[in-house]
Order: C-alpha cells, then structure tokens, then sequence
C-alpha cells in the first residue's frame, strides 16, 4: 500500500493488494485481499485485515469473508459471513486453518432460487469446514437444532447434519428412536421432528431419524 499512517502503537491503511501464504507450521490459509483495510500492532505481533471494496478471499477457491481477520500467534481467526458457491456461514468468531473452518457457535444457510429465499438454515450450531474432504459437520450447541426449509414450508428438529459441498447436498440424522416412542406418537405434534408451517397444512408433521436435503 502507498496510503499507510504510523501511529504509536500501530500502522493503519488501504490495501492495494495483499496476500498471506499457506503454512502448514503455523496452520493458517492463504488469504489474499484487494481494497481493504489493515492494522498492523507489533507489539502485539497482530495483522488485522478488514474487506472493502472486495472481500478476503480464503483457501485460493471460491471463499469469501465478508468481515475481518486477525493473524497472531494463535493462527489466523475471524468474524462476518463466509460465501460459498451455495451456501453462507455467519459467525463472530472463526479459527481459520490451514485446511479448515471452525467454529463453536455459528449460522449457516443454503441457498435457494436466486435472489429468493433460502432453502436451508440453522442457527446457533457448532461448524467444522473441511476442505481436502470436501464435507461440513454441524452440532447443535443444545438438544436439537432447528432447521427452516423455508421452499418447502417445514421446519425441522435434527441432532447434528453433514453439508456434502460439491454435492449440493446435506444429510440430516436425528438421535430419537421410532420405537422408543408411544404407539399414538404421529397424533401428537411433539413426539415428531418434521413439521408443516404451510398455513394450509398446519396439522401435517411426521417422523425421520434421517433424511437427505438436495
């Protein structure tokens, strides 16, 4: 960058273009930016990078932060949204990898018709991204995780799912045991983890311990 200020404790500037190299040592992606902002502390040893004009730029694919990163000691973390090809991740704090994604609490949406409503979202769940496998594991934080399929008019209650990311596909697995349920289970909404939110359809809910979103 040509446009940098020296403050006392920090430098501070546009980016022009910057590029942060893969390392296996300190487990921490490529990561490169153009028309951001940085903020350099070395007496904290911390470069924070911001997007602009352009988003950062993760893994040399198709990643894109929507937010800001820090690289430290630690390795490199951050927080804003991730866009995929298909799909968002949204969460305040990151650890990004060398290979992967991580995440303790996060949300995570599947894209629907362009420009329209999602098809697949879900908040407050644990989120490991791996890129060499090509798959994303999702736990819920406490019991169940509420799922919305907004296309279809359904809301779901899953115990953790797996994202295939080249497969536009996710797989959902619930815990509950069809046969530890009552015999009448289906004329009660509660003992059910698909239920309709159509307004014509209110009544209509049933039973999976597993499914397949495509």
């Amino acid at each position: 960058s040509d446009r940098l200020t020296f403050l006392p404790d920090s430098i501070i500037g546009d980016i022009e273009w910057l590029k942060n190299e893969r390392s296996s040592k300190s487990n921490v992606p490529i990561l490169e930016n153009q028309g951001g902002y940085l903020v350099f502390r070395p007496n904290d040893e911390e470069l924070e990078v911001r997007s602009g004009k352009e988003p950062l730029k993760l893994f040399a694919e198709d990643v894109f932060l929507d937010g800001h990163s820090v690289l430290s000691k630690r390795g490199l973390q951050g927080s804003g949204r991730i866009r995929f090809s298909d799909a968002t991740l949204t969460s305040s704090d990151f650890d990004l990898e060398e290979r992967q994604i991580l995440s303790d609490s996060s949300s995570f949406k599947v894209s629907g018709r362009p420009g329209g409503i999602a098809a697949f979202e879900t908040n407050d769940v644990r989120a490991i991204i791996d890129f060499d496998n090509r798959i994303g594991d999702f736990m819920p934080n406490s019991g169940e995780t509420k799922i919305d399929l907004p296309i279809q008019q359904y809301v779901c209650y899953m115990d953790r799912f797996r994202w295939f990311m080249d497969r536009d596909e996710v797989g959902l697995i619930s815990d509950r045991r069809q046969d530890s349920l009552p015999m009448n289970f289906s004329r009660n909404r509660s003992y059910t983890n698909f239920l309709s939110v159509h307004p014509e359809q209110d009544s209509l809910h049933f039973f999976s311990s597993s499914a397949t979103y495509q």
